[in-house]
């Protein structure tokens, strides 16, 4: 047997020291045994495997930013195109290009009855404008940029008739068994897309009406 003071300390210490004299081996030092009975999980962070470190990211957490820059690119976007071709409606140019496209118009040809050809393209940019304007007004009041969205609504649903009440708007191409718009209905289709734009800034402004102050968060 060691003596007292030999094996007075950790519990650990003391056992590993007993084991070895039961069993017959040399007796070793304290500081020895001590060294040898470190628990094997008292650093458990010290080897990490890489493949574990990369799953912690969440692809999902992305998803908020992604929604807000997707709206904000959809709404503005919306509200640019609307400034820039309403503006332009104030040309001669524009009004002598959109003359065959509103004349043609079921929603549109009775302009021409109440102005002239100057003067519907200028109708037409007013609204424009106006409905880009309540739409960029969304921060200050959700109401205003639902209206507007609601009337950009209109605008684009006007304009998309065009690819049916404009003659010659769709043509054939040899080569291929469907007709296909020209110029002037390739241009008319981007319509689509803002459409889209319109109706989903409709529907968040509208929501945003009655969604508490503490949550919303106007884009």
């Amino acid at each position: 047997m060691l003596p007292a003071h030999e094996t007075n300390g950790s519990p650990s210490v003391s056992k590993a020291v007993m084991t070895t004299q039961r069993r017959g081996v040399t007796p070793v030092c304290r500081e020895e045994a001590l060294a040898n009975a470190v628990p094997p999980d008292l650093f458990p962070n010290s080897v990490q495997d890489p493949a574990a470190a990369h799953a912690r990211f969440d692809p999902a957490a992305l998803a908020p930013a992604l929604e807000v820059a997707g709206g904000a690119v959809l709404r503005y976007g919306l509200v640019a195109i609307l400034v820039l071709f309403g503006a332009f409606k104030f040309t001669a140019v524009e009004a002598a290009g959109i003359e065959p496209l509103v004349r043609h118009s079921p929603l549109l040809s009775w302009l021409y009855a109440l102005t002239s050809v100057r003067g519907a393209s200028d109708v037409i940019g007013v609204i424009e404008l106006l409905v880009a304007a309540l739409i960029a007004a969304r921060r200050f009041s959700p109401r205003a940029a639902a209206a507007g969205s609601i009337g950009a609504v209109a605008v684009f649903v006007a304009t998309l008739t065009f690819l049916v009440s404009t003659p010659g708007i769709w043509v054939m191409v040899p080569g291929f068994p469907l007709a296909v718009p020209n110029a002037t209905g390739a241009f008319l289709v981007k319509d689509v897309f803002l459409l889209g734009a319109a109706l989903w800034s409709a529907g968040e402004a509208l929501r945003a009406i009655h969604r508490p102050k503490a949550t919303a968060t106007p884009a």
